[in-house]
């Protein structure tokens, strides 16, 4: 996901953007929604933006799709390792053990999530900022 945005304020080592809405908005979740068009995030301001300039936002292709692995590959493997182990039981076990996996899987990556959130590795990230004479000539 790549995206332009307008830095709203900016807190300490933060920004807060604002940006439209992309199609790939609606999957991931990681925006805060404002009406229906547009979004907005607050991320680490690695580029020292100040309220009003523009920069640009990406999220890598490949964090994205770890990220959905992660959330709907996982869980549903458990899931179904699960039903097909307690199968071998009876019907009964294979429910209980497939709700089970699916449940431990959920726990797992919950109580994994303030490390991938320590590594930044699924959150979008600041990668540039257009110069104050292209925000000019866009204005014309």
């Amino acid at each position: 996901m790549h995206n332009a945005g307008t830095v709203i304020k900016v807190n300490g080592g933060d920004a807060v953007v604002r940006f439209a809405r992309s199609p790939a908005c609606k999957n991931c979740g990681a925006c805060i929604y404002i009406g229906d068009t547009d979004a907005q995030i607050t991320l680490k301001n690695t580029v020292g933006a100040k309220a009003g300039d523009r920069v640009y936002v990406e999220l890598g292709a490949s964090s994205f799709m770890k990220a959905n692995v992660l959330a709907y590959a996982v869980p549903a493997v458990c899931l179904v390792a699960g039903v097909w182990l307690g199968s071998l039981v009876n019907d009964i076990w294979g429910a209980v053990l497939g709700v089970a996996g699916a449940a431990a899987a959920f726990l797992l990556l919950r109580a994994l999530e303030s490390r991938f959130r320590r590594k930044g590795s699924f959150e979008p990230r600041i990668t540039g900022r257009e110069a104050p004479a292209q925000k000019a000539n866009d204005a014309e």
